[in-house]
């Protein structure tokens, strides 16, 4: 289950019985759910071993595959807390050279590495499932800021995990 905006049950009143339901994450309503049976499962990320370039450090990370508007906010966001490092993006979205510093990289459809994110001096992105899920042992050195979903609350899930004792 992967919905936690109860607007999606708005738009879709008429759902179905499922046979079985499987919860990711805590925040999912529920009430509105027909099912045999709900499984919770929690979310396993397989991080790659290696980024095939080399990456000078120190650098900042940003993890945010689009839209545009939504990574040059994440950007900006990195350069306010920048005093030296260099900028990674990776990202989906072709992002126009205009908008970026030249020292700064950006690597399209790229997964990141273990090795990337360790060592990272801040990271920076939303708080979609995948990404969130991936980045909250980073929770140290994470800045998180959440964007608006049509059937996903990216603030509810930061909420939820701020108050399980996670500071991100």
């Amino acid at each position: 289950m992967r919905i936690l905006s109860n607007s999606y049950f708005d738009k879709n009143p008429n759902l179905p019985d499922f046979d079985e339901i499987y919860i990711m994450e805590k925040g999912a309503y529920l009430p509105r759910l027909r099912s045999r049976k709900i499984l919770c499962l929690d979310h396993q990320e397989n991080v790659s071993e290696g980024i095939p370039i080399p990456v000078e450090i120190p650098y900042y990370l940003i993890i945010h595959s689009q839209p545009l508007t939504e990574v040059l906010h994440l950007y900006k966001l990195a350069k306010m807390y920048r005093t030296h490092q260099k900028i990674m993006i990776l990202t989906a979205t072709d992002i126009p050279q205009e908008n970026i510093s030249s020292e700064d990289l950006v690597l399209y459809h790229q997964k990141p590495s273990q090795s990337l994110l360790d060592h990272a001096e801040k990271i920076f992105s939303g708080a979609g499932f995948n990404t969130f899920h991936m980045l909250v042992h980073y929770h140290k050195k994470w800045i998180c800021n959440p964007f608006p979903r049509t059937f996903d609350d990216q603030f509810l899930r930061k909420a939820i995990h701020h108050k399980d004792g996670l500071n991100i």
